[in-house]
């Protein structure tokens, strides 16, 4: 078998090859994700979800998962804390700590205005504040 022949039959074997990855790109579906699949664990730095509108975004974020709402509304879960907070106005926060519960009201400043909770001898608390931060 001489040179000539040697490479016509690389050609031939190259050409072969090239038509076989072209079928198997025309042929083969597209990829899709599992979608009734049960994961154990999954490992990331950041998840974003959008609903089906494209309105609301959650966010998981090492260690607290923060959710953006469509009417610019972030809620923040950290620890044995929940922050929800508007974009521009006031915010809340409800915590947990070793006497029981507690939920905190902010102005658009960040000020304490109202707070409600469980002191040391597990009686419950209502607490408020004037324009001007004297306490009521």
């Amino acid at each position: 078998m001489n040179y000539k022949q040697k490479l016509g039959y690389m050609a031939l074997g190259a050409g072969i090859l090239a038509l076989g990855i072209i079928i198997g790109q025309v042929v083969t579906p597209d990829i899709e994700a599992q979608s009734n699949g049960v994961f154990d664990k999954i490992t990331c730095r950041e998840i974003e979800v959008i609903d089906k509108d494209s309105e609301t975004a959650t966010l998981v974020l090492g260690g607290a998962v923060s959710v953006l709402g469509k009417n610019d509304e972030i809620v923040f879960i950290r620890g044995g804390r929940v922050e929800v907070l508007r974009v521009g106005s006031g915010s809340t926060q409800m915590s947990i700590d070793e006497h029981g519960g507690r939920v905190e009201v902010y102005n658009n400043q960040g000020k304490t205005r109202a707070a409600m909770g469980v002191n040391a001898f597990g009686n419950g608390g209502v607490s408020t504040w004037d324009k001007n931060g004297y306490r009521q």
